[in-house]
């Protein structure tokens, strides 16, 4: 074969290979090697082939808040329905990869149908102090994600389901902190509409950035692009995660069996 690119130097435990041009259907490996302090080096170790497709879209969701530290930690459990393969990337809040000595990002996990894997987000990509937020890319559809947060003493506990992205959502919790992800490429454009006030907000979010507001009202978010959004609150002795709700699910009728 033919080499793409040469070996790159680094003391990282990953790196980041762009402006490649890349042949359709053709199969590409990479090689690794490791040098000692001595000046030693291993012999090369060589992936499995991964060949391209221009094609492939990854189904793709966002866990827009993820904190870990030493008063907290988060953890996601994922459950495929069919067999697939999951790369999980943590990103800070400007849409970087976070790397760094002893961290493992991206993470790649093998999934076979009806699997389920629960991991910290330390255990997942080595990270002790993390607040960003972490995205799926899943070879195939229906990933389920769950993520939950809470104080190391067990005191503060709280999770989700981590929704699919939206352009045109509802947050209700007056109070509360809403955490808004564009994934995009591109910009969003966002409008923040408080129901029962006579004023809307604009935010531009950049591509790939997080950003974060306080929500006065039950408030409605329309995007140029798709969002992931998430609201918390922090109380003395509480925490509380509540998913966006997409318009599109509203129901004209609804039923209260025990009202």
């Amino acid at each position: 074969g033919t080499d793409v690119r040469p070996y790159a130097s680094t003391t990282q435990n990953s790196v980041v290979v762009t402006g490649l041009t890349l042949e359709a259907g053709a199969t590409y490996y990479f090689a690794v090697k490791a040098t000692n302090n001595a000046g030693l080096t291993s012999a090369a170790g060589i992936s499995d082939g991964i060949r391209v497709d221009p094609a492939f879209q990854p189904d793709i969701t966002v866990v827009p808040w993820a904190p870990q530290g030493s008063g907290e930690f988060s953890g996601l459990a994922l459950l495929a329905p069919a067999a697939m393969s999951v790369v999980l990337k943590a990103v800070d809040a400007k849409g970087a990869l976070i790397l760094g000595a002893g961290i493992r990002n991206p993470v790649t996990i093998n999934l076979s149908a009806g699997q389920q894997v629960a991991r910290l987000v330390s255990e997942l990509f080595g990270i002790q102090v993390f607040d960003g937020w972490i995205q799926a890319e899943a070879s195939g559809a229906g990933l389920g994600i769950y993520s939950a947060t809470g104080g190391w003493d067990l005191t503060r506990l709280d999770g989700n389901v981590a929704r699919k992205l939206s352009s045109d959502f509802l947050l209700f919790h007056v109070g509360a902190t809403a955490i808004l992800v564009n994934p995009s490429t591109r910009d969003a454009n966002v409008t923040i509409t408080t129901m029962g006030a006579a004023a809307s907000q604009s935010l531009v979010i950049p591509a790939g950035n997080r950003s974060t507001l306080a929500l006065s009202g039950t408030a409605r978010i329309r995007s140029s692009e798709a969002l992931a959004a998430i609201e918390q609150s922090l109380l003395s002795r509480e925490f509380e995660a509540n998913a966006a709700l997409p318009v599109s699910d509203a129901q004209a009728v609804l039923v209260f069996p025990h009202a």
